[in-house]
């Protein structure tokens, strides 16, 4: 579709196997995941594409927006502590990550969160290079009214 593989992102939540091997092989080198599950799967199937952790952002005013992805996606890190132990967590098992994905939601007036999330992907980012994943993307996910 005139779309080279290098740009995509797979984000699919909870990907089948033979869709992420689909995907590892026409060559798209970046996937998302939010739980460890996702992260053994993607190891096995594709080890090596780039993974993405997705971080799930509670939005301070969530009648403004068409949808809430909060609740649906992403690990729910509700500190900086929890952020430490997850990406400790992570390393431990063997897998480097490339970065964090997060998604505040659609909606015509936009996220009343959206600053919050960038400092919190931020911190991540930091973190993660502490235990050894070089968290190069932080991918702001997208969205339409």
């Amino acid at each position: 579709m005139g779309t080279l593989p290098k740009d995509i992102i797979y984000s699919n939540s909870v990907k089948q196997e033979k869709d992420l091997y689909f995907a590892n092989q026409a060559g798209v080198q970046y996937t998302t995941a939010d739980t460890l599950d996702e992260l053994v799967k993607i190891k096995n199937v594709a080890p090596k594409m780039k993974i993405l952790w997705r971080i799930s952002i509670t939005e301070d005013d969530t009648e403004n927006l068409a949808t809430v992805f909060s609740v649906k996606f992403g690990d729910d890190l509700s500190s900086i502590e929890e952020a430490e132990k997850r990406f400790k967590q992570i390393a431990k098992m063997g897998v480097k990550l490339s970065g964090v994905h997060f998604h505040c939601g659609s909606g015509p007036n936009g996220s009343t969160s959206f600053e919050k999330a960038v400092r919190m992907a931020r911190a991540c980012i930091e973190i993660g290079r502490k235990y050894g994943h070089s968290m190069e993307v932080m991918d702001i996910g997208g969205g339409f009214p």
